[in-house]
């Protein structure tokens, strides 16, 4: 009996070794699952890279060029008059996309060919770009896209209002305008430009992954050799100014 007893233990156990290793495996394929569905990459080099990169410039310069072009006579989401010829550099679509982003966003809808030309010039400095596209990442840029938008409307809203103004909406638009009226009686003037300039100074570091810290050093670094170029610069002036006047005493 007892030797019957240790062969089935003996059995059990090496039938529940491989029962652990396929669990282990059934989790490791289950964990790469989920992470094939978070992310997709997409490789861009040669062709594809220029072809994506002269799309995103022509779409940064069309949507600049009608947002500078912009007039309020046009005919367009706010304004319908009796005028049929439109003055819009890029006719009648970009006269009614600078009509609705004016008007929503204000001079804070600048931001979006910003964006796009970003885009390009950081394509363009890459020879081969893989993109991962994670959803939680995705999420995180865009909160901090909107932080900024909220942020930039507020202070356009807030301290650049102008009655005057070639705006629908003034400089902060709608929604500049109606978070102002929201909030101005709960925070007061100070209060809501507090909360612009931390939107603002909170958004742009999500959005563009460059930290305010490692920024403020660049620049220091960049103004000083600025400084050392320039005082290099003068000191090799001063110095053949001062060789010159010498032979200048003999002649």
């Amino acid at each position: 009996m007892n030797v019957k007893k240790t062969v089935n233990r003996q059995k059990s156990q090496g039938s529940g070794e491989p029962r652990k290793a396929s669990s282990e495996r059934v989790n490791v394929a289950k964990a790469k699952a989920k992470a094939g569905a978070r992310h997709v990459g997409v490789r861009l080099q040669g062709v594809a890279r220029e072809a994506v990169v002269i799309v995103l410039l022509a779409l940064c310069v069309f949507l600049l060029l009608a947002m500078l072009s912009y007039h309020a006579g046009d005919p367009g989401w706010s304004y319908r008059g009796p005028e049929t010829e439109v003055a819009n550099w890029m006719g009648a679509l970009g006269a009614w996309l600078a009509d609705v982003m004016y008007s929503l966003l204000g001079t804070s809808a600048l931001w979006f060919p910003g964006v796009l030309g970003f885009a390009a010039w950081w394509l363009m400095r890459s020879r081969q770009v893989t993109f991962e596209l994670d959803m939680l990442a995705l999420a995180v840029r865009v909160a901090g896209f909107v932080m900024l938008l909220l942020g930039t409307t507020l202070l356009g809203a807030l301290h650049f209002y102008s009655p005057d103004s070639m705006l629908p909406y003034g400089a902060g638009g709608i929604l500049g305008e109606g978070l102002v009226t929201t909030l101005m009686p709960i925070l007061s003037h100070s209060g809501v430009g507090l909360v612009a300039a931390a939107l603002v100074l909170g958004g742009f570091p999500i959005l563009t992954r460059v930290s305010w810290l490692d920024l403020t050093d660049e620049v220091g670094f960049q103004a000083c050799r600025l400084g050392r170029w320039v005082h290099q610069l003068l000191g090799g002036w001063t110095t053949s100014v001062a060789s010159i006047r010498p032979s200048a005493g003999r002649i």
